[in-house]
């Protein structure tokens, strides 16, 4: 940004693409470095979230940036233009034809400049000389407000270079895998929440195969697998299938696996006479017993 800010309007084309390539690499460098320092400074879980955050206020600091940065060269230009015309220009253009070129975009127009030419051109054999002044003029107050904001440039990332000293060293990550958590012991409320859900789907189950079910209750079962009955069924229908194919099945695991859990000691061990019986058979046995 320093090198940027160093350009003059006789600065060669070679100059301009080595500061430019040297912007490039550090740009490019900072910007990956920065996300790798950022994400390091989470956990895993939150990634996703500090990789967004980090995109977004990225687009907000540019969009900010340029309308900022155009906003000072702009005004930078119309300043140094005031100041770099000759005074037989003054004289020689009227004021709103001045006015028009504090924009410096429209010189960019082709019939914009045509325009112009053809303005000096009317204006006898120092029109051309006119002419030539004012481009001049044109080129050094583009050329300083530019510069200038290289220059803010160069001070905002001198800035940011010195705060960078003060952040926090983190060390990186030895691993590329999110570490694998250990499984939570079983709690009593999980063995509750556990049973608890498995006897609310055995009892829908039960309740929605009976000769007399609750007609709503069939009706709700039914309107949750559209698609996966034939169409000519019922609801009636759809809602019996519903509770023996797809709630009953897994209310028999959740209230045996709860079961299980709750036959453990409070330090976690398992009574050696219930390694040595059939868990299976006796949980099935328990369980239809207390569904029942």
């Amino acid at each position: 940004m320093f090198l940027l800010s160093r350009m003059v309007p006789t600065t060669s084309e070679g100059e301009v693409v080595r500061n430019m390539i040297i912007t490039g690499l550090g740009i490019g460098v900072m910007m990956s470095l920065f996300t790798i320092v950022v994400q390091n400074a989470f956990p895993y879980k939150q990634l996703g979230e500090v990789t967004a955050s980090l995109t977004f206020f990225r687009s907000i600091g540019s969009t900010m940036g340029v309308a900022v940065m155009g906003t000072i060269m702009i005004n930078a230009y119309q300043t140094a233009m005031q100041s770099n015309l000759p005074a037989i220009v003054k004289r020689a253009v009227p004021a709103d034809r001045l006015a028009q070129l504090q924009n410096p975009q429209l010189l960019l127009s082709p019939d914009f400049l045509a325009k112009i030419q053809h303005y000096f051109a009317s204006l006898g054999p120092q029109g051309l000389t006119i002419f030539r002044q004012l481009i001049e003029a044109i080129r050094l107050s583009l050329s300083t407000a530019i510069t200038n904001v290289f220059f803010l440039g160069f001070i905002i990332m001198l800035v940011g270079l010195v705060s960078v000293l003060f952040l926090r060293e983190i060390p990186l990550r030895k691993s590329h895998t999110a570490p694998v958590a250990e499984a939570p012991a079983p709690t009593p409320g999980t063995n509750r929440s556990r049973a608890l859900l498995g006897l609310t789907l055995a009892l829908v189950a039960r309740e929605a195969q009976k000769p007399d079910a609750n007609p709503q209750i069939l009706e709700t079962l039914s309107s949750t697998v559209n698609g996966s009955y034939p169409h000519t069924w019922s609801d009636e229908q759809r809602g019996r299938a519903v509770a023996q194919d797809i709630i009953e099945p897994p209310a028999i695991p959740h209230i045996t696996s709860s079961i299980r859990n709750g036959a453990e000691h409070p330090n976690g061990s398992v009574p050696e006479a219930s390694l040595n019986a059939a868990p299976e058979a006796n949980d099935i046995l328990s369980t239809n017993s207390f569904i029942g």
